[in-house]
């Protein structure tokens, strides 16, 4: 009886023991990866051999400020639990309960936050094949509305930045044979992020835009906007980008102006230089969270590139003739 006392007693310590866990805040939308027993480094992670075969079962709870579980959370209301892939080192696919409970090598999931609040991320694992005895971790998790932040950078198509000088240079059509009074298109790119509490997000959401397009004979307005990436749709002057998205490139094409392309020609006023940029209209960024919450004022300053794209003009070469 002594002996089975005792074994009692080292099993609830054993337990209890995993009731100190670490407090972290988080935002809505954004994904992440909980881990026990890992080894590498991120994204790149595998199951520690001395766990191989242990069954794993992943939780998540309600509480309060100060920690105390207060209920169970619904996977797929206040949360969603996500599939950790190895290989493509996404989390994509959505897991339902009987999947993270009682499963073997079950050492990292995902989680996607769709609600404010406080929770509790629990992982119990049992050793395999060796009776009941388990050892429970939890972590809590403060997950914000957040003050949502979107930005815009002048890029590459792919969302790498431009900046500097490489922000100037020759329109599309530069170095082309020219046939009649059609000089071409330019096209440049501009990427666009969306943030919650410095985290990215991965939930829906959308913003209007303005484009600045003008030279020095005054505004132009050839400007045509469509999405480069997917995930993002442009009707008119508004974007939409559903969940998973947290960055979109937007592609903006202008007609080329010819003319003169130097402030110290004689015809410097009339300088044909295309100064582009695109900038999110104040007060319309916005991130859809059950309903949609925008972006406040004081996190306007990023809407728009600190620089605009200058597009070089070719000159305006009459057509060839001859006497």
């Amino acid at each position: 009886m002594k002996k089975i006392l005792n074994f009692i007693v080292l099993c609830l310590f054993v337990i209890l023991s995993g009731n100190a866990f670490a407090q972290t805040t988080q935002s809505i939308g954004s994904k992440h990866l909980f881990k026990v027993n890992a080894d590498g480094s991120s994204p790149v992670y595998t199951h520690n051999s001395d766990h191989t075969n242990n069954i794993y079962t992943w939780k998540v709870f309600l509480s309060d400020v100060g920690a105390t579980e207060v209920g169970a959370a619904t996977n797929g209301t206040e949360f969603t639990f996500k599939k950790y892939d190895g290989t493509t080192l996404t989390l994509a696919d959505d897991l339902l309960d009987a999947e993270v409970t009682d499963v073997a090598d079950l050492f990292a999931v995902g989680i996607q936050w769709n609600t404010p609040g406080y929770y509790l991320v629990e992982v119990a694992e049992i050793n395999a094949g060796t009776g009941a005895c388990a050892t429970r971790r939890r972590m809590h998790i403060n997950v914000t509305a957040g003050s949502i932040d979107l930005a815009i950078i002048t890029s590459t198509n792919v969302g790498d930045v431009v900046s500097g000088d490489a922000l100037t240079d020759c329109n599309g059509a530069s170095n082309n044979i020219i046939t009649g009074t059609d000089f071409g298109k330019t096209v440049r790119y501009f990427a666009v992020s969306m943030a919650t509490d410095g985290q990215a997000w991965n939930g829906d959401w959308g913003f209007d835009f303005t484009v600045a397009e003008s030279n020095g004979t005054g505004n132009l307005t050839s400007a045509v906007v469509t999405n480069e990436t997917d995930g993002a749709t442009v009707l008119g002057n508004k974007v939409t980008v559903i969940g998973g998205n947290p960055t979109v490139v937007l592609k903006v094409t202008v007609d080329n102006t010819p003319g003169p392309s130097d402030d110290t020609h004689p015809n410097a006023a009339n300088n044909h230089n295309i100064s582009l940029n695109l900038t999110a209209d104040s007060g319309t960024p916005f991130i859809v969270s059950g309903v949609n919450q925008f972006e406040p004022g004081t996190n306007d300053a990023n809407n728009t590139p600190g620089a605009p794209f200058v597009i070089t003009a070719s000159p305006n070469t009459s057509v060839l003739s001859i006497d």
